[in-house]
């Protein structure tokens, strides 16, 4: 038995995880909406039976619901998503995110994250709003070398950003960054997509780290320019960009490992190409399917994250933690912790102490 109380939020946390409404929980438990209501908002405690029937009816244990912690404000909560994108679908991938920060949470308590260069914050204002020049010195700041950056997630990770993949199971969502305070920066990432728009939409979650403390009307934009200046900096990108056609473009995706898409944008922005010669290669990329898939011989080699696996590696070898031991802490059943973090087990072969 745990010695917290009932907490609503977390009943709230889990009911939105898995997609279902209020009226669709109330059913399956036997209940009404008003009362199911009246316990998310903390005017109705549960009894035991009913709380044992929404633990079965959610897949969640028993003690999940008595967790003192939840992440209900995100000052700092960017997305790096298309249109289209269902309010209830959002709400499910915000509440397995904030489920996944209580897992760190955890799993920080026993260790830290040290970082070689700290993720710096600038003010737009102090340059005079040119977000060029802000990607450029954080590329000095990190001391990157020229050209392009072989690996942009091991890049983050040295200046402690925890990059932690998901599958979203959405296309529409790429990427989810925050800063929390009292943890380190975190991008959570779609890795179920290409790796190239992975790279983009990660450099896309840097720039909302360093530049964004607040949403603004701009905030997207300037993260999209930021990441095309920190992935393809102006001075060494422009000469290779000058008269470019599909195989140039096909090259120069694996040099820069980014989409081609990203480096026809590129040189229509910087005005390497003409207006009139990048309307006909966009239209022959959209002719030959490119849009929705670039030719699968060009794919790149995934970037995977590092210091999440530490961290699980940590617990389970350093300080012997067991498989039930770790469902334990996390406060979850085998299925959800395979769900969550069998990327980094499968990518990375951790294994946990049976």
């Amino acid at each position: 038995m745990t010695n917290h109380p009932f907490n609503p939020e977390m009943l709230t946390l889990a009911r939105m995880s898995r997609g279902v409404t209020q009226t669709e929980l109330a059913t399956s438990v036997e209940t009404t909406q008003g009362r199911l209501s009246k316990i998310e908002h903390g005017f109705f405690v549960p009894d035991d039976q009913l709380i044992h029937r929404l633990s079965m009816a959610l897949k969640y244990p028993r003690e999940f619901f008595f967790q003192p912690g939840y992440i209900n404000t995100l000052p700092s909560w960017f997305h790096r998503k298309r249109k289209h994108l269902s309010q209830t679908t959002l709400d499910r991938i915000h509440a397995e995110i904030a489920i996944r920060i209580l897992n760190i949470v955890k799993l920080l308590m026993a260790t830290e994250i040290k970082a070689v260069h700290p993720v710096p914050q600038f003010d737009l204002d102090n340059f005079e709003g040119n977000v060029e020049d802000i990607a450029r010195a954080v590329r000095a700041q990190w001391t990157l070398k020229r050209g392009p950056i072989d690996n942009l997630v091991g890049t983050l990770e040295k200046a402690g950003v925890l990059v932690i993949p998901c599958d979203f199971g959405a296309t529409e969502v790429d990427a989810v960054g925050m800063r929390l305070q009292g943890l380190p920066p975190m991008v959570f990432m779609n890795a179920t997509a290409p790796t190239d728009r992975v790279r983009f939409t990660v450099a896309h979650e840097l720039g909302h780290l360093v530049m964004h403390s607040f949403p603004t009307e701009n905030m997207e934009r300037e993260a999209d320019r930021f990441a095309a200046e920190f992935l393809m900096p102006e001075h060494e990108i422009r000469p290779q960009l000058i008269d470019v056609s599909l195989n140039i473009l096909a090259v120069l995706k694996r040099v820069w490992r980014v989409s081609m898409a990203a480096l026809l944008k590129r040189a229509r922005d910087l005005r390497a190409i003409t207006e009139k010669r990048a309307t006909a290669l966009w239209k022959q990329i959209s002719a030959l399917g490119y849009r929705k898939r670039e030719p699968a011989e060009l794919d790149l080699a995934p970037e995977h994250p590092r210091l999440l696996r530490g961290l699980l590696e940590y617990h389970s070898k350093n300080l012997g933690m067991t498989s039930e031991q770790m469902l334990k802490m996390f406060v979850l059943h085998q299925t959800d912790f395979d769900r969550f973090y069998s990327l980094d087990r499968r990518q990375t072969g951790i294994r946990l102490m049976a």
